[in-house]
């Protein structure tokens, strides 16, 4: 069985090698994880450093937060839609 991919596959491999799947945020003590509404977020870690507005007017209202947990943590974006969290990404540093 030839073990190798093919070429194409790792194109598309390398243009998502940059997010990572991840489960949950730990803040300090604190876990915030999908389901979360953004005061429960706000509450466990504080402000994110920068917020912004992906979508909207005619549809559901979708959010990203933007939060660098410390050293030797990926930075993460949380999605919201409405005021629950819908998705964490770990963004791996270049």
């Amino acid at each position: 069985m030839n073990n190798k991919l093919p070429v194409a596959s790792l194109a598309i491999f390398s243009c998502f090698a940059g997010v990572l799947a991840d489960d949950g945020l730990r803040c300090g003590t604190r876990l915030v994880k999908a389901g979360d509404t953004k005061l429960d977020v706000m509450e466990k870690c504080g402000p994110p450093v920068f917020k912004e507005i992906v979508s909207g007017a005619n549809e559901a209202l979708v959010e990203q937060w933007h939060y660098r947990p410390g050293t030797g943590s990926f930075p993460r974006i949380l999605t919201f839609t409405g005021a629950r969290l819908v998705d964490i990404e770990a963004i791996a540093k270049p």
